[in-house]
């Protein structure tokens, strides 16, 4: 999968994470298959990764921290220090068998040195590769993510989120301009649409939305004196969101009041580089050509003004 995927794994890593009282505060072990989706159903999974991190309150705690299996049957997962937490994405594969020879059922041991805390390790036991959710997340509405009004709130409505016993859920979702996340949220299974507000997005654009759906079994109090452990099975639906070339209203100041000296004040303002932080999403770029500032932008904009069309 894609670099912004392991970031994204990250993200819903720690929306998940609860401080334990200790300054390790979780360790964890997910696996996690992907899905594209271009029709009504997502496709069958084609990408498998492992994925394990360590959470600390003080990064002064740790400098170096890994993870291996007790067997030895995996090399050890040297974990890459991301600031709030030190983690490991695996290679991607091309099935789960292969994802589940090299990350077996068993007893990790996890490590952390090279800080205030000295040498320590701690375990965790991944039981199971059989706790995914049943299906796949699926967005319901796929025709409502393409050619997108960015300047109304577009609800998105998802798959009934169905787990198997032994496990908690949690739903997330994030629409990503490149690796960059722009738009994130987060319920429980089944809380209903999430709703991405107006004037977040770029118009004219295609962007790639993804929902997870997280299983999750946790264990308080499991190692590194008082630090929780989670072990988690992610589903992972992606598909393309495009947005309409749109221009921006009279109301470009977005306070509510449409065609006031202000908005024209706002708008020459932004045409000369400073624009105000509530105005049009587009910036200067008024009729969402591609290009901002132009003769064409002042055009549209007084064109809209008079209460005509871009």
């Amino acid at each position: 999968m894609k670099k912004s995927s392991a970031f994204l794994l990250a993200a819903v890593a720690a929306t998940l994470a609860t401080q334990a009282g200790a300054a390790i505060t979780s360790y964890d072990l997910f696996a996690s298959n992907y899905h594209w989706q271009y029709g009504t159903t997502p496709t069958p999974a084609y990408a498998f990764t492992f994925y394990t991190r360590i959470v600390s309150s003080n990064p002064a705690d740790f400098t170096n921290a890994s993870a291996v299996h007790t067997t030895g049957i995996t090399p050890p997962m040297a974990m890459t220090d991301r600031g709030s937490e030190f983690s490991y994405t695996s290679p991607t594969y091309t099935t789960a068998a292969a994802r589940n020879a090299a990350f077996p059922t068993g007893t990790y041991a996890f490590q952390v040195s090279g800080g205030t805390m000295g040498a320590l390790n701690a375990f965790r036991q991944y039981s199971s590769n059989n706790q995914f959710p049943l299906l796949p997340p699926a967005f319901t509405n796929i025709a409502g993510l393409r050619n997108v009004d960015i300047r109304n709130d577009l609800d998105i409505p998802l798959s009934n989120f169905s787990m198997p016993t032994g496990v908690t859920g949690h739903t997330f979702i994030a629409v990503f301009d490149g690796d960059e996340i722009v738009a994130e949220g987060d319920s429980t299974p089944n809380a209903g649409a999430f709703t991405l507000p107006g004037n977040l997005l770029l118009p004219n654009k295609q962007y790639t939305i993804s929902v997870y759906y997280t299983c999750r079994a946790r264990t308080e109090a499991a190692g590194f004196s008082g630090a929780s452990s989670d072990t988690g099975w992610d589903a992972i639906t992606s598909t393309s969101l495009t947005t309409a070339h749109v221009c921006s209203s009279s109301d470009f100041n977005g306070d509510g009041d449409a065609g006031t000296d202000q908005d024209i004040e706002a708008f020459f303002a932004c045409i000369g580089g400073n624009c105000c932080p509530t105005c049009w999403v587009g910036g200067a770029d008024f009729n969402s050509d591609g290009d901002a500032a132009t003769d064409q932008d002042i055009e549209a904009f007084f064109r809209v003004l008079g209460g005509g069309n871009c």
